[in-house]
Formats: structure tokens, sequence, C-alpha cells
């Protein structure tokens, strides 16, 4: 993780400085990224003491502002802040994950597709017009049948924009 701390309006201090890496280190136990980069922006104005805390995990920026009294309470509640942000990344992601149809670290198994059921006839001899007449009559979307021309198999096919398909086996 790449911390980076800037001092504005106020002197730089170790000590705070080192408060602030350590509550941002903090956060690395909720991510499973070595990929981070933290940059703490402290600063006083009048009375008020100000962090600004941008954390960037895996190309997404979490960004949070917050003022107190105190230097240390608004690092204390922007790292909060930074904690809850996360939470709810990670909540987004899981739901994503889980709307994709595979779960968290796990790859999800191919489950191999199953015949259900077998139809078997012996298809009528018919030229291609005479098929299409019959299909255009049934309330089917496919017919099967002998091409008198060819002395193919052949298929009929309706399509869902309203045209025909014929696909011809050739052995």
């Amino acid at each position: 993780m790449q911390i980076s701390v800037t001092f504005r309006n106020i002197s730089s201090s170790e000590s705070i400085k080192n408060y602030a890496e350590k509550k941002i280190k903090r956060l690395e136990r909720f991510l499973k990224t070595n990929n981070l980069e933290a940059n703490l922006v402290v600063a006083v104005e009048k009375f008020r003491h100000i962090s600004e805390l941008s954390l960037w995990v895996d190309g997404e920026k979490l960004y949070g502002k917050e003022e107190a009294e105190d230097i240390y309470a608004a690092i204390d509640t922007v790292v909060d802040k930074i904690e809850r942000q996360i939470s709810k990344l990670k909540d987004k992601r899981a739901r994503k994950i889980a709307e994709s149809g595979s779960s968290l670290g796990e790859e999800s198994e191919e489950i191999a597709p199953k015949i259900i059921n077998t139809d078997r006839f012996h298809p009528k001899p018919m030229d291609v017009e005479e098929a299409l007449n019959q299909l255009q009559l049934s309330n089917e979307d496919i017919l099967v049948f002998l091409n008198t021309e060819t002395n193919a198999v052949c298929v009929l096919h309706k399509m869902k924009d309203g045209n025909y398909e014929l696909i011809e086996a050739s052995v």
C-alpha cells in the first residue's frame, strides 16, 4: 500500500503522519488486494481540522472528507467513512457476482446439457413450396420433410421475424 500524507496550513508532524499511516493501513485487512494507493490531506482552517482521504482500490476511487475540532478525531472519522465505503463496494461486487451466477472465489461448475425429449418420425416427401404451405397452416415453428427435388432431409424453420429458414442436410 502506498500512503502519502500532505499537510496544509499546519506544520508537518511525524506523530500525526505515523498515526494516520497506522489508521490507513488498518483498511488493508478489509481488502484482498495489494493494489492500493492512499492520499491523505490534513489541513487547518481557523479552528477547524480537516482531513481528506482518497483511496484507490483496483481502479475505483473512494473519497472521504471530515472536519473535527481535533486533527486525530478528523483522521479517525474519515478512515471510518472510507471503511464504510469499502464495505459497500464489497457488497456491490458480491451482488454483481451473485447475479452473474458464479459464487465468490469459486469457479462455477458447468452442467452438461441433457437430452430430455426424443421424437422419432419419418419425414414426409414434399417439395419446398408444399412444406412452406403446411408450416404456415400449422402452429409449429419447424417442419422436417424429405425434399422430393433433391432427395435430402430438410428442416424448414419459422424465424421470430416472420421469415423462414431452410436447412438442407447433405449426406
